[in-house]
């Protein structure tokens, strides 16, 4: 099973960056950006700079903006190209705990049987009143 982690960072490598490219059985796409490190570099890391995104064949690579979080969206591209079958997507500030993995798609979980629209889907986690970002403000509180 492909499994691809992509994150996009301007900085160095980071911890996050280092533990996750020991993850065993995952692909560490990181996409760089006009602010990353013309230097970048980490082992078990497949780094794309802006220089490689401008030469891929990604059309979408001519259209993103700079200095943006959008340009992740070619790591996901990269992902798929390479043959990606689960792509996942976090952060170089994201610091893996120790014998991280990713759920097993393959099991039988509990899922809303009934088409709802928009829920905030933080009610079935705590009672707690908190707004996901998104969500319109009318429905902010109601159950379901």
């Amino acid at each position: 099973m492909n499994k691809t982690i992509v994150i996009t960072s301007i900085f160095e490598p980071t911890k996050a960056v280092e533990e996750f490219s020991k993850v065993k059985d995952h692909k560490l796409i990181v996409v760089g950006d006009k602010k990353s490190p013309s230097n970048w570099c980490r082992e078990n890391v497949d780094y794309i700079s802006v220089k490689e995104q401008q030469a891929s064949d990604f059309y979408l690579a001519k259209q993103l903006p700079y200095n943006h979080y959008c340009r992740k969206m070619l790591g996901y591209l990269k992902a798929i190209k390479d043959g990606a079958e689960y792509i996942i997507d976090t952060d170089d500030d994201n610091i893996p705990k120790p014998n991280w993995n990713f759920p097993d798609f393959e099991q039988v979980y509990d899922c809303i049987s009934e088409d709802n629209g928009f829920i905030n889907i933080y009610q079935l986690f705590t009672e707690q009143k908190i707004w996901p970002r998104g969500l319109p403000l009318h429905l902010i509180n109601k159950q379901f």
